[in-house]
């Protein structure tokens, strides 16, 4: 299974993102460097992100939820309008429907025992890993698919 993984440290941003259907990158701590590596590869993507599955990882909670189906390409001309919890504004955002609901979730201790202990370096929740497909394997996302549709 071919999916994408977006991070955030706190439930409230996903249950926010949960109801606008809309997600955005907090980026006020990175250099332009980073923001330019960002840009460039959802453009090399080629518009291969619209259908493509995502979901997200929440690191205060230590969970994995809500599958979503992205619908449109990242803005890539500054940021984004919506805010978020503590005044953030974001960048590269994209519009997704939901196909799984925000109180389903997966534990770490669940992934890793359907995808190891580097289940993390699988799934990429990294910042350096935005807008990295990763490949995981069919029967672990068929499980992860079922556990939170």
């Amino acid at each position: 299974m071919r999916l994408l993984v977006f991070s955030s440290n706190v439930k409230t941003d996903l249950e926010l993102a949960y109801s606008r259907g809309y997600w955005s990158i907090w980026t006020d701590e990175w250099q332009e460097s980073t923001k330019k590596r960002i840009a460039t590869r959802i453009i090399n993507l080629d518009g291969s992100l619209v259908g493509s599955v995502g979901m997200f990882y929440c690191s205060d909670g230590q969970f994995l939820s809500m599958p979503f189906v992205i619908t449109d390409l990242p803005k890539l001309d500054g940021q984004c309008e919506e805010q978020w919890t503590e005044n953030r504004k974001g960048e590269f955002g994209f519009t997704f429907i939901p196909i799984g609901h925000i109180n389903k979730q997966i534990s770490i201790m669940e992934l890793r025992e359907l995808l190891g202990n580097h289940w993390n370096t699988t799934l990429g929740v990294a910042p350096t890993d935005l807008f990295t497909f990763r490949d995981i394997p069919h029967h672990a996302g068929a499980e992860i698919l079922s556990k939170l549709t």
